[in-house]
């Protein structure tokens, strides 16, 4: 479901916002929408990897709060040099390739 929110935008933001829609030949809210909803994907990844770093989440909530497959997950760990695994994410990765070869 789609929900409308208004909100005020920096001038400059919108100047940009203009530039894009013309750019990409679509509209503002189109833009918008793309914009606000790559943003909340960045910081879902962002937050997640915050917690797993601080031991609060193992790699599998992480992915899920992420909203990433647990490959993807592992993968961004991997390129922010996170990847000290715990008990409990040794136990998941066992599991995860056993599921893999069957």
């Amino acid at each position: 479901m789609n929900n409308a929110t208004f909100v005020r935008l920096f001038d400059e933001d919108s100047k940009f916002i203009e530039f894009l829609s013309k750019q990409r030949k679509t509209t503002k809210s189109t833009i918008i929408k793309e914009l606000v909803h790559n943003s909340i994907k960045e910081e879902k990844l962002e937050n997640a990897l915050s917690k797993y770093k601080e031991g609060e989440i193992t790699i599998r909530e992480g992915a899920e709060l992420s909203g990433l497959s647990y490959r993807q997950f592992l993968n961004e760990l991997g390129k922010k040099g996170l990847l000290g695994l715990g008990v409990k994410d040794q136990e998941e990765m066992i599991e995860e390739t056993s599921e893999c070869l069957g």
